[in-house]
């Protein structure tokens, strides 16, 4: 995600805090689709990227300029050779939340990651 040109903010692993503005954090019904012979693994496993602003339309465009990034995804490769990507499907697309104040807003976006583990 913070390859993607001319964003906002750094998106940072956690949970949206006073100073963290723009993350990435594991939700629940993440599962081992299949297991092979060899131990090897498909899994999906699924994320929320949330993004709080008090710009509507900045959040709208930074959080759609992300999903389609995810959607185009073809190739994602492990530093540490520990999982081979397969896609990323986007299961919800960018929406708003809701309005902490009549200033600032939090938008979601809701992905799966398709991946193979190697073990």
């Amino acid at each position: 995600v913070n390859t993607i040109p001319n964003l906002p903010a750094t998106c940072v692993q956690g949970k949206l805090q006073t100073d963290n503005n723009f993350v990435i954090y594991a939700l629940p019904d993440s599962k081992i689709q299949q297991i092979f012979m060899d131990n090897q693994s498909d899994q999906s496993l699924n994320y929320e990227i949330a993004f709080r602003s008090d710009s509507l339309a900045e959040g709208q465009t930074t959080l759609w300029k992300v999903q389609n990034y995810l959607e185009n995804l073809t190739a994602l490769t492990s530093q540490d050779q520990s999982f081979e990507f397969q896609n990323i499907e986007v299961k919800s697309k960018p929406y708003l939340d809701m309005e902490v104040t009549n200033e600032t807003s939090i938008f979601l976006l809701t992905i799966q990651a398709n991946i193979t583990v190697k073990i």
